[in-house]
């Protein structure tokens, strides 16, 4: 039952909580709360200025994973995107901090705090790729391509970035382009690798390694379907594929092919070799051929050892 007596009990409760707070010295309350607490006589500071570094979420995260507490330095508010967007965009603003500010995770919350509204903040991006001879697209989150990309080089990689100098400000963003060495646009209706598109800078110097541990934060997301491989096996296909698909574009086909029969072997068939013996296989089509090699053969077992 509602009544005035109630509900003075509940603004009593409230009060003092606020109060407990208020003896505290510092808070994270909301905006919202804050402004209750002065409502019901209670003046309390505006929350703690620290935010969260910014981390680029991954395909599989649901929610932002939070970084280091950033406090008593220049900070700068980033967006929420898409996971392949962020993962990109992350590499490019390695190259360089932006207005010499740390990029941090938004409190939405916050808004309302002179600190926070006085941050400037990231408004929006996007890729411009120049493939060359005059060939140039923008990429987004949501983005339709209305032409083929195919994996591979192209001239020339930029994300631009729209910055506000800050929530009040009256002034036009202000766009901001930065080098990028690598955009991945994957198929939305799949994380299937067959269906990515990879394009590196024409100075990209990033390594396979690299390559396949982007692929899986940007794109990798497990199946819970019931009739779904186990998680772990999920993983396990995608990162071979990752690396497969990482080192035909950087090595070449002949050099992804070997380096797959190798991974191939050390996963499924090397426990089988005596630890002192070394084995010579050749393989064509379906028929395989192997045979021990010969004991006094030094390059051999080293190579087993």
């Amino acid at each position: 039952m509602q009544g005035p007596a109630l509900e003075a009990l509940r603004e009593a409760c409230e009060a003092a909580i606020f109060r407990t707070v208020a003896r505290k010295g510092h808070h994270r309350l909301s905006h919202a709360h804050w402004l209750r607490a002065k409502a019901l006589g209670v003046f309390l500071p505006e929350a703690a200025p620290w935010l969260s570094v910014w981390t680029p979420r991954t395909a599989e995260a649901d929610s932002t994973m939070f970084g280091e507490r950033v406090a008593g330095e220049p900070m700068i508010l980033m967006p929420t995107d898409q996971a392949h967007i962020e993962q990109c965009a992350e590499r490019a603003l390695a190259s360089g901090r932006l207005h010499g500010a740390t990029p941090v995770e938004p409190v939405d919350e916050f808004a309302g705090y002179a600190w926070y509204d006085e941050l400037p903040r990231v408004l929006g991006w996007s890729f411009r790729v120049d493939q060359g001879e005059g060939d140039v697209f923008d990429y987004a989150a949501d983005t339709q391509l209305s032409q083929v990309v195919v994996s591979g080089r192209v001239d020339a990689i930029e994300l631009e970035i729209a910055v506000q100098a800050s929530a009040d400000s009256g002034e036009p963003a202000e766009i901001l382009s930065l080098p990028a060495d690598v955009l991945i646009i994957p198929d939305d209706c799949s994380n299937d690798l067959d269906n990515v598109t990879i394009l590196l800078s024409a100075d990209c110097a990033i390594t396979p390694s690299e390559l396949a541990y982007l692929l899986e934060a940007a794109c990798f997301y497990h199946d819970d379907d019931c009739d779904a491989d186990s998680y772990h096996t999920q993983q396990a296909t995608f990162d071979m594929q990752a690396r497969f698909a990482a080192n035909m574009l950087l090595l070449g086909e002949d050099a992804a092919i070997l380096e797959r029969v190798r991974e191939a072997i050390r996963e499924h068939v090397s426990w089988l070799i005596p630890k002192d013996r070394a084995i010579r296989m050749q393989a064509v089509n379906y028929l395989v051929e192997a045979s021990f090699a010969d004991n006094d053969d030094g390059a051999a077992l080293g190579a087993a050892e």
